[in-house]
């Protein structure tokens, strides 16, 4: 509830991005294990729009990092983010 809804905007990243405002707003814990899954097939949207990836995805991480507020425990880990980002685009 506090996160709030799904936003639109975004048509692959949503899910990121829900879970990125889930962090900021919430106490977080780390977990050894997995705590979900997803699955892909040939139909998956994240399959069939995978370079929408490429386009989504620096514009969600550049919004989310230069967002003054955001809590420096989370700017800490923008470097690392958007290295990850950046292989994943490649």
């Amino acid at each position: 509830m506090r996160a709030g809804d799904l936003d639109a905007r975004w048509q692959v990243v949503l899910d990121r991005e829900f879970f990125m405002r889930i962090a900021r707003r919430c106490r977080l814990e780390y977990r050894p294990w997995a705590t979900g899954l997803f699955r892909t097939h040939p139909d998956s949207k994240s399959v069939v729009q995978q370079l929408k990836w490429v386009d989504e995805l620096p514009e969600l991480y550049s919004e989310f990092f230069s967002d003054p507020s955001l809590p420096a425990e989370i700017r800490g880990f923008e470097r690392d983010s958007l290295v990850a980002m950046e292989r994943l685009c490649a």
